[in-house]
C-alpha cells in the first residue's frame, strides 16, 4: 500500500474484507478516510464491516457521515437503516428503508432489508409487500426468495412458502438456509 494514496487503502480495505479480515479492513477503510474525508464507499464500507463485527454505534457513526457527504445516495440511506435496525432504532429504521426506497423504488436489499425487519419485528403480513418486489424484480435472487418464504410461512401461507423456498434452491442449490426451510416445510404440507 502506498502510504499517501487513498485509493490503494480503500482496495486494501475491500480486499481485507473478502477474504475474512475483518479488523484489518476497518484499518484500511480508516486509512483511506484519514487520507481523503471525502471518500464515500470508504465510509460506507468501513459501517457494513463495523456492522459485521457488532460495533453498530461506530457503524451508525460511519454511515451518518456518508449521509453527509451524499444525501441522495441510496446505498448510504440503506447502510444508515441497517445501523439503525442493528442498534434498535425501529422507526428511525423504517424511516431509512423508505427514504431510500423514495430515491430509488427498485432498491432490492432496502426492499428486503425492509421486509426482513418486519419480518424481525413480528408482522410478516408488512413483510410480504417489500419482499415479494424484490422477488419480482430480481427472481434469481436466492436470499429474496429465501425471505419471501420465511415471510409467506410465517403469515400462514405453507404451501406458497414452500413454493419460494424451492426457487430458492432452483437459484442456487447450495444455499443452506433454504435448503433448511423446505426440509422444515416440507414436514408440515402436502
Amino acid at each position: 500500500v502506498r502510504p499517501a494514496d487513498g485509493f490503494s487503502h480503500y482496495m486494501l480495505g475491500l480486499a481485507s474484507w473478502k477474504s475474512g479480515d475483518l479488523s484489518g479492513a476497518v484499518k484500511a477503510f480508516d486509512g483511506a478516510i484519514a487520507l481523503d474525508p471525502t471518500h464515500l464507499k470508504a465510509y460506507l464500507n468501513s459501517a457494513r464491516v463495523l456492522l459485521d463485527l457488532k460495533r453498530d454505534q461506530e457503524a451508525l457513526e460511519r454511515a451518518e457521515k456518508a449521509v453527509a457527504l451524499e444525501p441522495e445516495a441510496v446505498e448510504a440511506v440503506r447502510v444508515l437503516a441497517r445501523a439503525h435496525a442493528a442498534l434498535g432504532h425501529v422507526d428511525a429504521a423504517l424511516e431509512g428503508y423508505r427514504q431510500a426506497l423514495v430515491l430509488d423504488d427498485e432498491d432490492l436489499w432496502a426492499l428486503n432489508n425492509l421486509g426482513m425487519l418486519f419480518v424481525e419485528l413480528g408482522d410478516p403480513d408488512a413483510a410480504l409487500g417489500p419482499l415479494a418486489r424484490a422477488v419480482q424484480l430480481k427472481s434469481t435472487a436466492p436470499v429474496f426468495q429465501n425471505n419471501l418464504g420465511i415471510a409467506l410461512e410465517l403469515d400462514g401461507y405453507p404451501l406458497a412458502a414452500k413454493e419460494a423456498y424451492q426457487a430458492a434452491l432452483r437459484a442456487d442449490s447450495t444455499y443452506k438456509k433454504a435448503a433448511a426451510n423446505l426440509d422444515r416445510i416440507i414436514k408440515v404440507t402436502p
